[in-house]
């Protein structure tokens, strides 16, 4: 998966739990073990929502996005 976002007008409605329960479920049934993304440092609401769903801290990605600004990859194993 490329992008994972919901648009700010659909926000707090659950969507963004319905698609990651989805995606979740069918990594489990192909037999992907593990996922890994990355997400702004900035973006404390993505990060608190990929937490609720195992994701952890693993590295710190300076100047990760092209405005400079550092990234947080993550990683959850099933």
């Amino acid at each position: 998966m490329l992008m994972f976002a919901v648009s700010s007008g659909w926000r707090r409605q659950g969507i963004g739990r319905q698609m990651m329960d989805a995606f979740i479920q069918s990594c489990v049934m192909r037999g992907i073990r593990r996922i890994e993304l990355e997400v702004r440092v900035s973006n404390e609401e993505a990060i608190r929502f990929y937490k609720r769903y195992g994701f952890e801290l693993t590295t710190v990605l300076p100047k990760f996005y092209t405005d400079g600004e550092d990234g947080y990859k993550m990683l959850k194993q099933f």
